[in-house]
């Protein structure tokens, strides 16, 4: 029975090939989005569960409460001491191991680079399942200058030479120290939180100069990720019920009037922990299901539809077999063995469709995914299971209405499918209603990135070299500084403690007995010269004014927060009274998602400034920058040379709005382009149906325009339909999108109006394709149909 099941829908299928190519197509664009959005939820949902003492594996965490005893943020460090302190208070903690990445100048040879090097505890091979390829797990940071070494930087140092014993050479601002490789670790996975290409001792602290840290209880710049792994399931509730216990004890001497608390956070539940900063957003993972969901949604829609309204076509071969005795169960059981088989068809392709647009998806998720994690029992069993739910989603109501269908009226030629289907007709509004509701949220965010990047930030960010000193050095940022400056090609120089882009100093400040927080920027002469910022009041910073080391300027957002009327001259007590000679223009350091922060910006010494900027001609760029370049190399030879340009410093903020802005337009592109596919199969049924109907209308004197106009109608209707419903829906849903940024455009109706043009000509296009062809036939033909 079942082989002839499979028969008939081969038969079919050859019999029927255009709609049944529209079903299979369509559905299976629709199963490609599923699989990429399952390839990328499940490598999410399975960061860190690669450690085999996972469970009993969790990172120490601090909160800041407010006054009234809630939680005002959450931190994922905790002070350098901590770790140690708990495994001697509490028995039930096994190991602990603090991870701190610091960027390191690394030598080796004639070869220097700068990397990111991890400090960790001695535990940390025996507490974390990263495989070591040479060494052991016990005794490899055994030294205090040992290094491990993962295996692809390894490789980029070594070649194919065994590294072991093999003598490196790390610089920490001016101190440098040897170390002997003892290790080589395998690259971590792409789904583990802690990743590394070097690791060495903590307690190697000591020897860079930073010995005050290892036993500081007070103050966030010694804090840091720390681990610890408990004895069993049990310790977890152990160790909380005890914790003020421990916090009381070693807190309260050197933080009387810190209001914190502590938690213990999963090692598995670290990477989509949605209230510490730094984790995966669990909302991106919700848009892309909600897409997903819509194209997938819609794909089934069309095979639903296109299924029913082509079912007159199988109209006598169901007559005949009710005849014969075939029951409606067993028709409703053939129908939907028919369609889960095009659907196992759909989902054939649709693996073959991922693997071509893996890499675009990769790209613009930011992942490495591969087709291969779907060969496993538990992935390939899911493939089946979405297969046969979609199978039978798609073809359990198009099953029951043909094999609903009346023998008698069958084969006495009157069954009639209308068009006039309610639920059909639905489903077809809903379509659209998606696709259009996807339009309409790729252009809102489009133009709100537009918005960010090109609104004027308050400074001019064209043609700025940032160049990272690296390390506080008066020598370093003075040297380059006087050779640059007598460079006809270089316009402005300044130096600054912090960059755009590139993170803030918050501190607190005091006015009129009030404290504030604020942004604190120590810059040199020239600063404002060199970003073209506009001083408001006042003047800038000068070199005939000795005293303008005790003086301040400060944004206009600062003097509107904390009131003050007439600012120059006025006092803020930072840390001393500082008196303002400047208020200048208010300034976006970071993204627009954000609001303008107060600032103040001091005079600072040379050993204060990170970044050197630089602004420079347009004339020959690329020679300028090696200028720039071989000044570096002469004046700090044992440094790379590392910098940027400050617009696409600024420009990256941006990265992760480009991105959903790249995926809503991609999913917008083949939502409608399944929609049209499925307007593309329902009006060439409409047309097969009324081939007489037209050919009577020509001989009447119809014209072309009119009979495509007639057969357009009601497509057109169903279009105008979904957009009533999607305008005002995806009006709410993005407004409440936009209300989570600061600086943001307002909703035009031009948005709506466009998108409304857009899908209307889309689906006119579709519906053009097939029946001016209809329409343009001979009537002889047309009239001969039967």
């Amino acid at each position: 029975m079942f082989k002839n099941y499979f028969k008939i829908a081969l038969r079919n299928f050859e019999k029927h090939k255009a709609i049944s190519i529209i079903n299979v197509f369509g559905l299976s664009i629709g199963l490609t989005f599923s699989i990429l959005v399952y390839l990328f939820i499940n490598d999410e949902l399975s960061y860190d569960k690669f450690h085999k003492n996972a469970d009993n594996i969790y990172r120490l965490t601090t909160n800041i409460h407010k006054p009234d005893g809630s939680v005002d943020w959450k931190m994922d460090t905790v002070v350098i001491p901590h770790g140690p302190a708990m495994k001697d208070y509490f028995q039930e903690v096994k190991n602990y191991s603090r991870v701190y990445p610091l960027e390191f100048t690394l030598k080796y040879k004639n070869s220097i680079e700068n990397v990111k090097v991890t400090l960790v505890d001695k535990a940390f091979f025996e507490m974390f399942s990263f495989p070591l390829i040479t060494g052991n797990a016990s005794s490899v940071l055994s030294e205090l200058n040992s290094i491990v070494l993962s295996e692809s930087y390894a490789r980029k140092c070594f070649g194919s030479k065994n590294p072991v014993g093999e003598t490196l050479t790390l610089t920490l601002g001016k101190i440098s120290n040897d170390f002997f490789v003892t290790g080589v670790a395998k690259d971590t996975p792409v789904n583990s939180t802690i990743s590394f290409n070097a690791l060495i001792k903590f307690e190697n602290l000591n020897i860079f100069g930073q010995k005050d840290r290892l036993s500081q209880w007070r103050g966030w710049y010694s804090s840091m990720q720390t681990f610890i792994e408990v004895e069993n399931e049990n310790s977890f509730d152990t160790i909380i019920q005890r914790y003020k216990e421990f916090a009381n004890q070693y807190y309260s001497p050197a933080n009387p009037q810190k209001k914190m608390s502590f938690g213990l956070q999963n090692l598995k539940n670290i990477h989509l922990d949605p209230d510490l900063k730094g984790s995966a957003d669990l909302t991106n993972i919700y848009i892309l299901v909600g897409i997903v969901s819509m194209v997938l949604f819609i794909a089934i829609i069309n095979f639903m539809t296109l299924s029913v309204s082509s079912a007159s076509n199988r109209s006598l071969e169901i007559g005949i077999r009710k005849v014969l005795g075939a029951e409606e169960k067993q028709l409703t059981r053939q129908f939907l063995g028919e369609f889960c088989f095009l659907t196992g068809m759909a989902m054939f392709f649709g693996i073959i469709l991922s693997s071509f647009f893996l890499p675009s998806f990769n790209q613009l998720v930011g992942k490495s995914l591969s087709l291969k994690s779907l060969i496993s029992f538990y992935n390939f069993s899911f493939l089946l299971l979405l297969t046969i739910i979609v199978g039978i989603g798609t073809g359990s109501y198009p099953a029951l209405v043909i094999s609903g269908f009346n023998p008698v009226e069958i084969l006495k030629g009157k069954l009639k499918l209308k068009g006039k289907n309610i639920f059909t007709q639905s489903l077809i509004t809903i379509q659209f209603s998606f696709s259009i509701f996807l339009i309409i949220a790729t252009f809102i965010l489009g133009s709100q990135i537009n918005y960010m990047v090109n609104k004027d930030p308050g400074f001019n960010k064209e043609g700025v070299v940032v160049i990272n000193i690296q390390e506080r050095s008066k020598r370093i940022y003075s040297q380059i500084r006087e050779r640059l400056k007598l460079q006809s090609s270089i316009i402005s120089i300044s130096g600054a403690s912090t960059s755009f882009a590139r993170g803030s100093n918050y501190t607190n400040i005091e006015y009129d007995g009030e404290k504030y927080f604020t942004n604190t920027i120590r810059v040199d002469f020239d600063y404002f010269k060199t970003l073209e910022m506009e001083i408001k009041e006042g003047r800038d910073f000068s070199r005939k004014f000795s005293t303008d080391r005790l003086k301040i300027i400060v944004n206009e957002t600062l003097v509107k927060k904390f009131g003050i009327e007439n600012p120059v001259g006025k006092s803020i007590v930072y840390k001393v009274p500082l008196e303002i000679i400047g208020v200048v223009k208010d300034t976006h350091q970071r993204d627009l998602k954000g609001e303008i922060v107060p600032a103040i910006y001091l005079l600072g010494s040379d050993l204060h400034f990170r970044y050197i900027l630089s602004r420079i001609s347009n004339q020959d760029i690329s020679s300028t920058l090696e200028l720039i370049r071989s000044t570096w190399k002469e004046v700090q030879p044992d440094k790379p040379f590392i910098f940027s340009f400050l617009d696409e410093d600024y420009k990256g903020e941006y990265q992760n709005e480009r991105k959903w802005n790249a995926i809503t337009k991609y999913s917008s592109l083949f939502a409608v382009l399944i929609a049209c596919f499925g307007v593309f199969g329902l009006t060439l049924i409409n047309v097969n149906r009324k081939v007489k109907e037209i050919g009577i209308r020509k001989v009447h004197g119809a014209t072309v325009t009119k009979i495509v106009a007639l057969l357009s109608k009601e497509s057109l209707k169903w279009v105008l339909i979904a957009n009533l419903i999607a305008g005002p829906t995806a009006w709410y849903a993005m407004n409440k999108w936009l209300e989570n940024i600061a600086y943001r455009i307002s909703i035009s109706p031009l948005f709506f109006i466009v998108s409304a043009i857009l899908i209307f000509l889309c689906v006119q296009m579709t519906v053009c394709l097939v029946t001016i062809k209809a329409a343009t036939a001979n009537p002889v033909d047309s009239l001969r149909y039967e």
